[in-house]
């Protein structure tokens, strides 16, 4: 029973030690949401729903790119790498509009 109890308590401490790592991987730094959502909305002029769209995006963006991966493809600002996320961004863009 001891042994049972021990091993449970062990993978349930791995995993959201795992949980956390992956969270705080996915989460990018406040300055570069702040610049997404800034540039984001930058013609819609207090459009509340601008602001909900690119919420939505950035959230998406960074569960599918690490932030690493995320700021060698805005330094780039072109290639492969960067109209396949634009792609993205307009499929994503769709799917947080219908909310799906």
């Amino acid at each position: 029973m001891k042994l049972n109890l021990f091993g449970f308590l062990l993978i349930f401490t791995f995993s959201c030690q795992q949980q956390k790592k992956s969270e705080v991987i996915k989460t990018y730094p406040p300055y570069i949401i702040e610049s997404f959502t800034k540039g984001c909305t930058k013609d819609a002029q207090d459009n509340i729903e601008q602001t909900l769209l690119c919420s939505c995006l950035i959230e998406k963006i960074q569960e599918e790119y690490p932030i690493d991966t995320y700021l060698k493809i805005g330094e780039n600002g072109s290639g492969k790498e960067w109209d396949k996320l634009q792609d993205f961004m307009l499929k994503t863009g769709k799917k947080c509009l219908t909310k799906e």
